[in-house]
């Protein structure tokens, strides 16, 4: 487990980063702010996460908005996140939200927490909150997590527990985790909120809350008539079984079709989910000066991407155009681009060689592609601006 300060040098290397999307005014209210405090490199991230952090323990509060698990009770309009008629937006009560005994809910932390492939978390209650009646489950980040936090409450009191925005909810406990792979994509799959921030949902507003739908239960009646289907079978020569076992065969075809359907379902479900994926990406662009030294064939710029910027190996679109040119004598360069994630950091490599061919590239986010055509610098050039786009 990692001390204060193996905390602070995950910080200062990138391996762990937490941002705060609410952080409290002169006034003491919490208020929001895009983009959010870094507890790295902002003044007012890094004071809040000194005071919410002691030792080995990195606290986390709540964020703007709870989904109570009561269903019979309805939230009032008033208090009603725009488009979630079930979420409650703790910026419209004036003192929190009620959490009566025996009530459950649903929040999100304040946090967004962002770890490489060798850290790894676990997030536990309050000893206080557990005092007062309020209990948290225990939630784990694997390495590569990205997004806010999700914990379920229920109060075990018998008096009502109120829930505010900024509260401490519970204790983060980072671990090193020196083998673990630093591919993204397991953890992606598998976190409903991977990849979540307050800007998405309050900015972007997609569900803060969302449900992953039921499709388990068919397969599993269907196994088990099959497993009826067998036994039958075995015992072919008893009446009532044989009986039994006619009588399934239809309705093994009939859950067998159902499960074809719901095999679709899922394929279309996939298909959506990459598709909302795909409008949800957001580009990143620039102009870069390319200068080639005396006698070298060869250019190259290496460009830092934001900390932000969603890296998955294989589905980064990355195109480079050459804008202007100090030209002199000689042939055109051709442009090549490549998009890595090394030690938390996200570049862009573009490479501009003078081998007489037109100029402009597209390339995948692994590697250089063929370029296509353009006009563009000669080999006497001394200097390319050169115009690049990335999509994550």
């Amino acid at each position: 487990m990692l001390a204060d300060t193996a905390i602070a040098q995950a910080l200062d290397t990138g391996d762990l980063s937490v941002r705060y999307s609410f952080v409290p005014n002169a006034d003491g209210a919490w208020v929001y702010q895009e983009p959010a405090a870094g507890a790295r490199d902002d003044p007012d991230g890094r004071t809040l996460f000194e005071n919410l952090s002691v030792k080995s323990r990195v606290a986390l509060t709540i964020g703007p908005l709870i989904k109570p698990l009561d269903y019979g009770t309805l939230v009032p309009r008033h208090l009603r996140f725009e488009g979630h008629d079930g979420v409650v937006d703790l910026r419209r009560t004036r003192g929190g939200h009620q959490l009566r005994p025996g009530e459950a809910a649903l929040v999100l932390t304040n946090e967004q927490i962002d770890l490489s492939h060798r850290l790894g978390a676990l997030v536990l209650g309050r000893v206080s909150s557990h005092i007062d009646g309020l209990i948290v489950n225990g939630s784990y980040l694997d390495p590569t997590w990205s997004g806010v936090v999700r914990l379920h409450l229920q109060n075990t009191a018998r008096h009502p527990v109120t829930l505010r925005l900024g509260n401490e909810i519970g204790r983060m406990f980072l671990f090193a985790t020196p083998d673990s792979t630093p591919d993204p994509l397991a953890v992606a799959h598998q976190g409903l909120h991977y990849g979540y921030s307050w800007k998405r949902i309050l900015d972007d507003g997609i569900d803060p809350f969302p449900e992953r739908a039921p499709v388990e239960p068919a397969r599993t009646w269907l196994r088990r008539l099959r497993q009826l289907n067998a036994l039958a079978k075995r015992n072919v020569g008893y009446t009532a079984v044989g009986l039994l076992a006619l009588l399934a065969v239809p309705t093994l075809r009939a859950y067998q079709r159902l499960d074809n359907w719901s095999q679709r379902f899922d394929q279309l479900d996939e298909v959506e989910d990459g598709l909302t994926e795909l409008v949800d990406r957001e580009p990143v662009a620039g102009i870069e000066t390319l200068v080639w030294e005396p006698g070298k064939l060869v250019a190259q710029a290496e460009i830092e991407l934001p900390g932000e910027f969603r890296y998955v190996p294989g589905r980064v679109f990355a195109l480079a155009q050459i804008e202007s040119t100090t030209t002199q004598a000689g042939a055109s360069p051709v442009l090549t681009t490549r998009v890595a994630r090394v030690g938390g950091r996200t570049t862009l490599t573009i490479r501009a060689e003078r081998i007489g061919a037109a100029s402009g590239g597209t390339t995948d986010g692994d590697g250089g592609g063929d370029p296509t055509g353009g006009p563009g610098a000669d080999l006497g050039s001394d200097a390319v601006d050169v115009r690049w786009l990335v999509v994550p």
